[in-house]
């Protein structure tokens, strides 16, 4: 009695950030016996190319000291009007590894840095990755020195690069290591961390009715021993109260410095669906990894059993049942902040999109934080989340290898979340000088939608197209949706209905949307 409105949504609020964290925590900190270790404090930082910036002996107390997630344009890249920085970055850290990490596999796991970034570790390179958006880890055993102290150094760079995606877009590129930074120990029989920074578990729903889920989950398993190993692997399914569903158990022999896929298949009877804002139940799957009777890894994932489709005459369908999709789009940004935003603000950002009473989400234009997806999964919320393709693209080879990296790390790294309906593909490649007339031009379209049926053929593909809806381009995904800003930038908001009697007539068989 007595709470005030705002008072109610700080309570829900502190309670789904509580759910969050907890299953954060569960997932992917506390899964004994692998430890993962925040890197976020204590960096030293310069905005300027320096050379010998990585070396052991560098002198670096001029330096802007600074904790993650951080970003050099919070403040010139939201001016209106004028350029902002585009360019180098160091930043370096003093890491001592305890003794403790004597015999096991060490690992830098990095949740977002944009745009390329160079990681080196006592003066050596042991890496570069490049991308704004996706998480990326590097092995890093043979180059920290335990019982030392050591010094790990990014060379990151945010200048426009014609090889990496996006090449423009209606928002900023906010240079820096603008989300956690982390160093993962494992032991040396262990999931791997390296399948594209993904959490090595990946469970395919491959027949889901009222009656019955049938589930194949598939563990990239590493023996990093000198010697071959035979690994026992537990799965395991509990309900949302931590209650055993469902379990089975499998061995596999793994030789020295080998990684397998290990192909479990799991029945649930009577399942209880994840049914979007209506009831977004969760189960929680867990792989442990047995080295004889000592367990070496762990490994949580979230589970939500549901099935979906879209009817070109009837909208979007959610386990069985009408279910109409409205939602909105967002961005990673927050004023003065830039992308370095933290915990309460995904959160925040989150509550207001609940309390609008939207159904689904767009993840406009990129792959965002993993908080992100736990949040759209615990409130029931139906994603779009989508590759950083907008506008235009770059017809080289290199241009095509980073998006498919780029698409793979979206797919690998997300592929567990149930909110995700739609793999997006692209945002408004338009008809600057009609290329989308040349075949070879737009051929990575034909591309990307073949990658997201190899990695994964549960979801759908879409786009938001803004080039001439009769284009063959728009017949590629298996959905398509327009941006034509009707009462925005031309015409009036009431020419929508005639828009989309006019996109259904000319495309009867397929799904169509406002994007």
């Amino acid at each position: 009695h007595g709470f005030t409105t705002m008072n109610k949504r700080k309570v829900q609020l502190l309670i789904l950030l509580v759910i969050i964290q907890l299953t954060t925590l569960a997932g992917r900190t506390m899964a004994a016996p692998r430890l993962d270790i925040s890197l976020d404090e204590q960096w030293k930082f310069i905005r300027q190319d320096v050379a010998d910036a990585a070396a052991t002996n560098f002198d670096d107390a001029a330096w802007q000291p600074v904790n993650l997630p951080h970003t050099w344009n919070n403040l010139d890249g939201q001016t209106s009007g004028t350029p902002y920085y585009r360019g180098v970055g160091w930043y370096r850290r003093h890491v001592l590894a305890d003794a403790q990490y004597a015999g096991k596999s060490l690992f830098l796991k990095f949740d977002g840095a944009a745009t390329v970034a160079e990681v080196l570790v006592n003066g050596s390179s042991i890496g570069t990755h490049k991308g704004n958006f996706a998480a990326f880890c590097f092995d890093v055993t043979p180059f920290l020195r335990v019982g030392q102290d050591n010094v790990i150094a990014v060379k990151v760079n945010n200048a426009k690069d014609a090889d990496v995606l996006p090449l423009s877009g209606d928002f900023t590129v906010f240079g820096g290591l603008y989300r956690d930074v982390h160093l993962l120990e494992l032991n040396q029989l262990s999931v791997t961390p390296l399948d594209f920074a993904s959490s090595g578990v990946y469970i395919k729903q491959t027949s889901v009715t009222k009656d019955s889920a049938e589930l194949e989950i598939t563990t990239k398993l590493r023996n990093a021993n000198s010697s071959a190993k035979t690994a026992t692997i537990l799965c395991s399914i509990s309900d949302v109260s931590g209650v055993p569903a469902q379990q089975t158990s499998s061995h596999e022999v793994l030789a020295a410095n080998a990684v397998v896929d290990v192909v479990q298949h799991i029945k649930i009877a009577k399942p209880h669906l994840w049914n979007g804002r209506i009831d977004p139940y969760l189960y929680q799957v867990s792989v442990v990894i047995k080295d004889g009777d000592k367990v070496t890894d762990a490994v949580n994932q979230p589970l939500g059993i549901r099935t979906f489709r879209v009817d070109p005459d009837h909208g979007f369908f959610l386990n069985g049942a009408s279910y109409p999709l409205h939602g909105v789009s967002r961005h990673q940004d927050r004023i003065n902040k830039g992308w370095a935003i933290g915990r309460a603000e995904q959160v925040e950002d989150f509550q207001l999109i609940t309390e609008m009473g939207v159904t689904c989400v767009r993840l406009a234009h990129y792959q965002q934080d993993q908080i992100v997806y736990d949040l759209c999964d615990h409130s029931g919320l139906v994603l779009w989340t989508e590759l950083s393709l907008v506008n235009e693209l770059t017809d080289t080879e290199a241009f095509t290898d980073n998006a498919r990296q780029q698409l793979t790390e979206l797919i690998k790294q997300n592929y567990n979340h149930p909110s995700i309906a739609f793999w997006g593909i692209f945002n408004e490649l338009h008809m600057k000088n009609q290329w989308y007339d040349a075949p070879p031009k737009w051929d990575l379209v034909k591309q990307l939608n073949q990658l997201v049926k190899d990695l994964d053929p549960t979801r759908l593909t879409t786009a938001a197209s803004c080039i001439r809806s009769t284009d063959p381009m728009n017949a590629v995904t298996d959905v398509m949706a327009f941006n034509r800003y009707y009462g925005w930038y031309n015409g009036k908001a009431s020419d929508w209905p005639k828009a989309l009697d006019t996109f259904h007539q000319e495309w009867p068989n397929r799904g169509i949307g406002i994007s």
